[in-house]
């Protein structure tokens, strides 16, 4: 019964009924994402796991704990019109057999993979579960595949996460067990998600409303070629080709 709570506490508040008002699948919202078509949060009703309706800046301290669930609901038109937060369950204390991890994380990889067929934060949420658990009773698995797995899986995640565990993966990085390109990523996001300039151009977005994909803000550009083959990555403008962005910054040399 809690799960129906919320919905019909926002039903009631948006003044609709069931007909008037559906929840998008997660499908349907990464969809809306990529065609531009998802509204600025300031044009939407927003409300609380209580049903309250709050403001913007009230629901990004909340959504910066990464406590929460999304979920969008639409109108008959199909236009996004209210959002909703929805609690996440504490992570449990599991029994986690250090011997067997990678034979659990290679498990654990295949869900994640699935995400790129059907998108679902829950199943992103059960897996870190495991990985946080695996992480602080076992460390970083010291197997290339399992360590591989235990990085996709928090970087699917909150960037609280991400912020917890990037010395680890570092450690990892700097000892050959994980990509630097992988570690460029998770640094990347973590400096994105705070509003701060990115060192290696891994992150591009689309702003509400455009389809043209466009490079997150940089830090230092014209040495980010050199900051990016040290991690092993390519050049910036060839990267940035696959999503049709422009990069005309001239480079530094790598001896000045």
């Amino acid at each position: 019964m809690r799960s129906l709570l919320p919905l019909f506490m926002l039903l009631t508040l948006l003044g609709c009924n069931n007909s008037d008002l559906q929840e998008l699948s997660y499908e349907e919202y990464q969809t809306l994402i990529m065609t531009g078509a998802v509204p600025e949060l300031d044009q939407i009703t927003i409300r609380d796991e209580q049903g309250a309706q709050i403001n913007v800046d009230s629901f990004m301290k909340l959504q910066k704990r990464g406590d929460y669930f999304d979920r969008f609901f639409k109108n008959e038109e199909g236009e996004i019109v209210a959002y909703q937060l929805d609690p996440k369950p504490p992570l449990r204390d599991l029994p986690i057999e250090c011997e067997e991890v990678t034979a659990l994380l290679d498990s654990i990889y295949v869900l994640d993979q699935a995400r790129m067929e059907k998108y679902d934060p829950r199943q992103d949420y059960s897996n870190l579960e495991i990985v946080v658990n695996v992480l602080d009773k076992c460390g970083m698995p010291q197997n290339p595949s399992a360590a591989k797995s235990v990085f996709m899986v928090v970087q699917h995640n909150h960037n609280l996460y991400q912020k917890r565990y990037i010395d680890t993966f570092r450690s990892a990085a700097a000892g050959g067990l994980l990509a630097k390109s992988s570690l460029a990523m998770m640094e990347d996001r973590i400096l994105s998600n705070e509003d701060q300039p990115q060192l290696y151009g891994t992150q591009v977005r689309r702003a509400n409303g455009e389809e043209q994909w466009q490079l997150y803000q940089l830090a230092d550009p014209e040495r980010v070629d050199q900051r990016r083959a040290k991690m092993g990555l390519g050049p910036l403008k060839e990267y940035l080709q696959n999503f049709s962005v422009a990069f005309e910054v001239e480079q530094i040399p790598v001896d000045q």
